[in-house]
């Protein structure tokens, strides 16, 4: 489902002590209303998909590892939850009603909404041994045309200015936001060049797998690898691994046949990436 199907309406106790008796009724009225369309309301979201279809909104299913990834995050909220019995008591009736509907309920998405999201294929079993990608930094521009020409939204997916640092078998992914209207380099609300991502990079040949590892992300950006971080400076899980195919030519960097889940393999198919040291 795209939202949770209930009304909610939210008062404080002393600012509804603070009106009159017939504006407490009123509110009564259209709190018993909200409650009458939650149940009632049939909610079908095909229309509301189509729309967002229009606006340049993607759908995609979330893979496992997304999927464990919230799940461990969340657990915190959980945990605290559990801890006051109030809560608890309500927490457990809400279990026993989603156990009763393991599946997940998905939206009608048109077929057009389907260009642009993550490829299915999965690069399977990560190799041993070190890529022979070469060491070096490389640059390369991707812009919010060109994010859009890829059907992605480029209010909110990754135009910006990309670095990507491979040393000794390790790379450093950063990015700084490209000039103009929207969000860029993932949303990261930054201004200034962000990690995104560090870790190992395996492969054979002209292959190359990046394989996120929590520790060099650490150090590279300061995040706390500690269960009990809070979101703001946990690391959080490490990215899916990823494959690509790469070609060196002159000081110009080409990757190609993208395996994994990102929108087409931006920011590193597409244009090269160019060698800057």
């Amino acid at each position: 489902m795209l939202w949770p199907k209930v009304f909610v309406l939210a008062l404080s106790q002393k600012r509804f002590d603070a009106l009159t008796s017939q504006q407490q009724a009123w509110v009564r009225e259209a709190a018993a209303q909200a409650v009458k369309a939650s149940v009632d309301a049939t909610y079908d979201e095909a229309p509301a998909a189509r729309t967002l279809c229009d606006r340049g909104a993607r759908f995609r299913d979330a893979t496992p590892g997304q999927v464990q990834g919230l799940r461990s995050r969340f657990r915190p909220v959980l945990d605290k939850l559990v801890a006051d019995p109030t809560s608890a008591q309500l927490l457990g009736d809400l279990q026993a009603i989603a156990a009763q509907h393991p599946g997940p309920e998905a939206p009608a998405v048109p077929a057009s909404c389907a260009k642009g999201v993550a490829k299915s294929a999965s690069p399977g079993q990560v190799p041993a041994g070190t890529s022979a990608l070469p060491d070096g930094v490389y640059r390369r521009q991707l812009t919010h045309d060109q994010v859009a020409a890829a059907g992605g939204d480029p209010g909110h997916h990754p135009a910006g200015t990309w670095t990507l640092r491979v040393r000794d078998g390790t790379f450093q992914l950063s990015c700084r936001p490209a000039e103009g209207a929207g969000v860029s380099c993932g949303d990261s609300g930054s201004d200034s060049d962000v990690t995104v991502e560090a870790g190992l990079l395996r492969g054979t040949g002209s292959t190359v797998d990046f394989v996120g590892d929590p520790e060099q992300l650490a150090r590279a950006t300061g995040c706390s690898l500690s269960p009990s971080a809070t979101e703001a400076e946990s690391c959080g899980p490490p990215a899916e691994p990823y494959r690509m195919t790469w070609e060196l030519s002159g000081d110009e960097l080409s990757f190609t046949d993208y395996q994994g889940e990102l929108v087409d393999g931006q920011p590193f198919t597409g244009a090269p990436w160019r060698k800057i040291g």
